[in-house]
């Protein structure tokens, strides 16, 4: 749910991990020796990558339309996800910081109410 992992090869195995969300772009493309055999090739670029052409790139990925979108919002809904947790995060943070001091308060108040105990 958080990367997309890639396996290939036979003899010489290869194996690619991309967190969806640095994601960038996922291009689906058909020649017309490869539109023959309805086969499309899935072209994922990332953020950060260096070089031109894609990252990662898939030949012959069974419903590849349908694979291609799944991705897409999969990406969509982590990002949203984690844009909802961080807007909550302050909040949360603020009243755990409110909890925090009204137990310091309280804790000094009562060191107060002894020293003055004391006193008497």
């Amino acid at each position: 749910t958080r990367k997309l992992v890639v396996k290939r090869g036979v003899f010489f195995k290869e194996e690619k991990s991309i967190p969806l969300e640095k994601i960038t772009d996922v291009a689906l493309s058909q020649g017309p020796l490869m539109r023959q055999f309805g086969l499309y090739r899935l072209s994922f670029e990332t953020a950060g990558q260096s070089g031109q052409g894609a990252l990662v790139s898939l030949l012959g990925v069974v419903d590849a339309e349908t694979f291609r979108e799944a991705i897409l919002k999969q990406k969509d809904e982590m990002t949203q996800s984690s844009s909802t947790k961080a807007e909550h995060q302050p909040e949360d943070s603020q009243l755990e910081l409110l909890r925090s001091l009204t137990y310091s308060v309280k804790n000094i108040e009562q060191m107060l109410v002894t020293l003055l105990d004391e006193k008497r």
